[in-house]
């Protein structure tokens, strides 16, 4: 049942957030805001319809291929050296398919387009949780460990209750449109580490 209201829940807010990004849009215009436009990016070469068509199915042919050979190497190899499926799936798993997300992420901030980065992170979060989660629990009943509840939702919870305080101090009080800085982007590295570490020492 969870897993049916979520995934019924996906359209409706994709809904929701392109009707907000549409409005976004026209007060933008409104206002006489300059509006970003993929027309105005000099460094997206000029394909083809069927060129872009061809290159994107390679893509993401190659992603998956990659990503699954990543994902099953090192899921045999954590489970030779004892280490629990949970233990698996935070740490290796969730790596492995994270790392698409990662360097899109890094390309778009290296290339200006720090909105991308950010709409990819959200979204891609959105969508995990949605759909993602919602399908092997309409499949079948999922049962989760204590120390999910306890440590790892707790964890998820704090470091995003973190990140909205972090972002409403910069665009409400200090009056700024920046967002994370290099010095709060080495502390949830660091934070993301030291997660690591907590699971390790925990299952060892």
């Amino acid at each position: 049942i969870e897993g049916w209201i979520l995934l019924g829940s996906t359209i409706p807010v994709s809904v929701i957030l392109i009707r907000h990004a549409r409005n976004t849009n026209k007060q933008s215009k409104t206002l006489g805001e300059t509006a970003i436009s993929v027309e105005n990016d000099v460094e997206i070469p000029d394909l083809s319809v069927w060129k872009s068509i061809l290159w994107l199915v390679l893509g993401l042919t190659a992603l998956l291929g990659f990503a699954d050979l990543l994902v099953s190497s090192a899921s045999n190899l954590a489970e030779y050296m004892g280490v629990s499926p949970m233990v698996i799936g935070l740490t290796i798993v969730a790596l492995g398919t994270s790392l698409p997300e990662l360097a899109a992420s890094v390309t778009s901030a290296l290339k200006g387009h720090h909105e991308i980065a950010i709409g990819n992170i959200v979204g891609s979060n959105i969508l995990n949780l949605l759909a993602v989660m919602a399908l092997p629990g309409i499949i079948a009943s999922t049962s989760l460990e204590p120390s999910v509840i306890s440590r790892d939702l707790f964890t998820m919870a704090l470091l995003t209750l973190a990140l909205v305080i972090i972002m409403w101090v910069k665009t409400r009080i200090r009056n700024t449109s920046q967002g994370i800085g290099r010095v709060i982007g080495l502390l949830f590295i660091a934070a993301y580490i030291a997660y690591y570490a907590v699971i390790f020492i925990n299952n060892s």
